[in-house]
């Protein structure tokens, strides 16, 4: 993967996002700093054994993952030690920016105002994330368009409450 492929816009009216800890197992796959994460769940037989976070998996629909934020650094995890990754805890009102999957799909205030409350995914293509820059509603997408920045064909969008780590207790466990 790339680092940095998603930012924080803005913290809700805050002044930062809260950076938690969390510990990953060895051998998990690699996080990088400004990458996607979200909440992994082992389970062995019908019992629940470990939560941990991982790289958000490609396009996924609201309601099938649970979205804790972005790595705030690299993980600490290697091939044959546990370590840990630091996260900016998604929160109410934060404010998402990424490239769109197609290049200039963005970069005018028309395309961007047009996009205004779609849903949409988070896309992972060529080791790298983007967001989805259909024309079109994703009615399934776990994130929501707010605005965006032509200058840097940016698309900004918040996390539906449904997908992030805060309906984690409301829901039935997602693996």
């Amino acid at each position: 993967m790339s680092r940095n492929d998603l930012r924080i816009v803005d913290s809700g009216g805050r002044t930062a996002n809260p950076v938690i800890r969390f510990r990953v197992p060895a051998a998990s796959s690699a996080i990088l700093a400004g990458e996607p994460v979200q909440i992994r769940t082992t389970i062995s037989g019908d019992q629940t054994i470990g939560f941990y976070p991982i790289v958000l998996s490609d396009a996924q629909a609201a309601g099938t993952f649970y979205f804790l934020g972005i790595a705030s650094a690299d993980g600490t995890h290697t091939a044959s030690a546990d370590g840990f990754v630091q996260v900016y805890l998604d929160i109410p009102g934060t404010v998402y920016g990424a490239q769109p999957v197609t290049a200039d799909a963005a970069d005018t205030q028309e395309e961007i105002d047009t996009r205004q409350f779609y849903r949409l995914n988070i896309n992972l293509a060529s080791s790298r994330f983007t967001v989805d820059s259909d024309t079109t509603d994703a009615k399934a997408g776990a994130f929501v368009v707010v605005g965006g920045d032509a200058e840097k064909d940016e698309i900004w969008f918040v996390a539906q409450d449904a997908s992030t780590w805060r309906n984690w207790g409301r829901a039935a466990i997602i693996t």
